[in-house]
């Protein structure tokens, strides 16, 4: 993937999310690590109108997002990205977010040990262990356990929080819409 492609899609990577109908559990797929997961919002990442993935968010029973609850946000990819891609472009993010912090680097390293390559079909599982602890499965496989102080905030703020780059989206994720 040459530079530029990564660099625009770190730009507008949620610019261009959008809402798509939310469902429950009717349409989930095997590999849920909360109890009784519903899914209660969706939306989909695109760019120049190229699908690049569909993410679902599933909480306990269906209840209402709340960061202090368990959840899970998955990330069903439908293009090919290296797993270096997806670190370089999700540090970008946080880093848009919150402005480059010293720790940015502790973070890269410890994502690049959590991401791998995709391709169309797969699936990452991002769960909430707590504020501080991510769990991550690649088609219900387990990648890594992630800690780093208020990682879930700061990594799933990404897709999940009102400082997302395409707020709506966010808002749909979350069942807000």
């Amino acid at each position: 993937m040459n530079k530029l492609f990564l660099c625009a899609l770190s730009l507008i990577a949620m610019a261009t999310l959008a809402p798509v109908a939310s469902a429950n559990t009717a349409n989930f797929k095997s590999g849920s690590y909360i109890a009784s997961p519903e899914r209660i919002g969706s939306a989909e990442l695109r760019w120049l109108g190229i699908k690049l993935y569909k993410a679902d968010l599933y909480t306990e029973r269906g209840e209402d997002f709340d960061w202090s609850r368990p959840f899970q946000l998955d990330l069903t990819y439908q293009r090919k990205f290296s797993g270096q891609a997806l670190v370089k472009a999700t540090l970008l993010e946080i880093e848009r977010v919150e402005g480059g912090l010293p720790d940015s680097d502790a973070i890269m390293l410890k994502l690049a040990k959590c991401f791998r390559d995709v391709k169309p079909s797969d699936r990452y599982s991002a769960v909430a262990v707590g504020a501080n602890a991510i769990r991550f499965y690649l088609n219900n496989k387990e990648t890594c356990l992630l800690e780093h102080d208020n990682i879930r905030a700061r990594l799933l703020g990404i897709w999940l929080s009102d400082s997302s780059r395409e707020l709506a989206a966010s808002q749909a994720l979350r069942g807000l819409d």
